[in-house]
């Protein structure tokens, strides 16, 4: 019984953040409402008005969805993909400001960060899909629509690592810049 209320508090999670609950990072953040979501913000609100526009956000704001799991599992997978690019940027002009100390620990928590959202990922996949699918006894899948959730938390997941990243970048240069223009879809 106890295994089974840690699953559902699991999956309760899991749709939360699918459905942009929003979560405090840390008590020392503060929060900026950016469309329908609250994100946390480390340095203030400038940043949060410096991405408050962002052409990621707006492109996917802009899909008219037709209410199918595969548009959703889909258009995650893309917009997902196009915050990993807006990661790698930020990573790259961030690690060239910092000291050589403070690189060594930015390229470790990003690896680490990486093989969290890999292995977070898989296990969603296996306690929520494939063992739904294969009549596994966890049974508190609901099918496809947890795929839709799954990439759904993905994409959320990697979006904020990319604003983190580039929340860093814009505390050394005042700059936000990204990669996606809108001329990419």
């Amino acid at each position: 019984m106890k295994r089974l209320a840690v699953i559902l508090c699991a999956a309760l999670c899991v749709l939360l953040q699918a459905c942009g609950a929003a979560v405090e990072e840390s008590p020392a953040a503060t929060s900026t409402k950016t469309g329908t979501e609250t994100i946390a913000l480390f340095g203030g609100s400038d940043f949060g008005e410096a991405i408050r526009d962002n052409p990621i956000d707006k492109a996917f704001e802009a899909i008219g969805f037709d209410g199918s799991t595969l548009q959703i599992i889909e258009t995650c997978n893309l917009f997902g993909a196009y915050w990993e690019a807006e990661i790698d940027s930020a990573f790259e002009k961030l690690y060239i400001l910092l000291r050589d100390e403070d690189a060594v620990t930015l390229r470790n928590a990003q690896r680490a960060w990486t093989e969290y959202m890999a292995s977070n990922h898989d296990l969603r996949i296996s306690l929520f899909y494939e063992d739904f699918m294969s009549n596994q006894p966890y049974g508190v899948a609901s099918g496809t629509l947890d795929r839709a959730i799954i990439n759904s938390v993905r994409k959320e997941e990697t979006r904020r690592r990319a604003l983190e990243l580039m929340e860093y970048y814009f505390r050394f240069t005042g700059e936000v810049q990204f990669v996606f223009t809108g001329a990419d879809r």
